[in-house]
This record gives C-alpha cells, structure tokens and sequence, in this order.
C-alpha cells in the first residue's frame, strides 16, 4: 500500500519494466500462466487503469513489452526488500512498502554512479571545479533530479549513468587494456542495450575512441592484434546480458525478436 507522502513508483510503465522480478523471483511464473497473479497485483495496488504492460503472444504466454534492463538493475535492491518485508510487517509480494523504497534508493544510487562517472571522466579532459560545477548544473539545472525521485522506474535516469559509466571506463580501457577494464565497459554496454535498445548507438563510444590516438581505421590492425584478449573480453560482456533479452523473447513470445 502507498502513503500520503510517498506516491508508488511501480506504477505505470514502471510497473512494467518491474514486473520481470515478482514474477519470476516470487512467482516463477515469468510467462504469466496463471492470471491470478497479476490479476491480484491491480487488485491490490492497481498500478494502472489497464493491463497493457503485456501482450498475449502466439505461444500463449503473456510477453512484457518492456525491456528487462531495469529489472536486472533493481535486483539487488528486490531481494534486500523481499528479505525484510516479512519481518517488517509487510506481504513478501514484490510489490509492497519495503520494494517501492527499495526502488527509490536504487535509483539515487544510480543517479550517484552517472554523476561520478562523468564527473571522473570530466576531470580527465578538464582541470579545476570545472567539471564540479558542470555535473552540479546537470544535477539541478536539468530534469535529473527529478527522473531519479518521481519517475525511479524509467529508463532516462540509467540509460545517463550507464553513459557516464561507459565514457569512464572506455577511456580507462583504452589508457591501459585489460581484461577486467573491457569486461566491465562490455558489461555496461551491454546493460545499456537491454535498458533500452536503441541505446545500441552508444556502442560508437568504445569502437570511435581509438581515432583520437590511432587514426584511421587501416591503422587499427596491430592495435587490435596487440589486444585481443581485451577486445574478446569487451564483446562476450556485451553479448551476454543481450542474449538474455533474445532468449525471453524466443522462450515465451516463440522468436528471437519481439515487438
């Protein structure tokens, strides 16, 4: 149940970006084979008019027409309050008073790692409290602040820090190539796409980088041989959490891509 002074951010198209993780974390219904279960969530906490967060697909599954990205970011936040709900009072639903805070603080911290990220990657290019005062006019000179406390659930907020985060490690990637430095930017990558797909178009920051220092691509060669291990690295941290997204689509709407 909400509070006066706290609307409930699983509502609306949050509630469908959320919805992977009681169903499939309480429920272990992720194909919504039982009706009842989402049918109790609008009795309970009606967090929408209607129920057009999902459609019914070939396969006779329910498929979420969301991307799983932000479920996969809040999950950490879902299970410390799945793990206090009961003992605090509240129904163990996934959808309750410990998992809306739960969403909150996900989100403030999120908001922290964007703002980190570019004001360390700022300070790379620009000495001084330039880049301080530039993350802090982004802060409160833009709509941040408010995606983060009144819309926890959508996908602006994560698709700037997962940016932020991968301009920072793509220049520490290319500075010193490692293993580690590329999973984590291959990671973040990849996190990005399934937040949203058309983040895909981030994917130009790590593969343009190079021109800077290398120029031209015909001079990329003994670049990427020199690195391999760091580019192979870069790409399965990329594929895997994008893979995850392809194989829901194929197990409950019966094809690799789903609109």
């Amino acid at each position: 149940m909400t509070r006066s002074w706290f609307s409930n951010p699983i509502a609306w198209d949050g509630f469908g970006y959320f919805l992977y993780l009681p169903l499939l974390l309480i429920h272990n219904d992720l194909g919504m084979t039982d009706p009842a279960i989402v049918q109790g969530m609008f009795a309970t906490y009606a967090p929408s008019d209607t129920f057009y967060q999902a459609h019914l697909a070939p396969t006779g599954h329910w498929v979420i027409r969301y991307t799983p990205g932000l479920a996969l970011l809040h999950m950490p936040g879902f299970l410390v309050a799945h793990a206090r709900a009961a003992p605090l009072g509240y129904a163990a639903d996934g959808l309750a008073m410990p998992y809306q805070v739960a969403v909150l603080i996900t989100s403030l911290c999120y908001l922290w790692v964007g703002l980190f990220s570019l004001l360390r990657f700022l300070r790379t290019l620009v000495p001084g409290v330039t880049p301080a005062v530039v993350v802090t006019l982004l802060l409160y000179g833009t709509n941040l602040f408010d995606q983060a406390i009144e819309h926890p659930l959508m996908t602006h907020l994560y698709t700037f820090a997962l940016r932020a985060a991968l301009l920072w490690s793509t220049h520490r990637l290319h500075a010193a190539p490692d293993a580690r430095k590329a999973l984590l930017a291959g990671t973040i990558m990849g996190l990005l796409v399934m937040v949203r797909p058309t983040n895909a178009i981030a994917l130009l920051i790590p593969l343009i980088w190079p021109l800077q220092q290398h120029g031209p691509l015909s001079k990329w060669g003994p670049i990427i041989a020199a690195h391999r291990g760091a580019l192979i690295g870069f790409v399965t941290a990329t594929a895997i959490p994008v893979l995850l997204l392809l194989l829901y689509w194929r197990l409950y709407a019966g094809t690799w891509l789903y609109n």
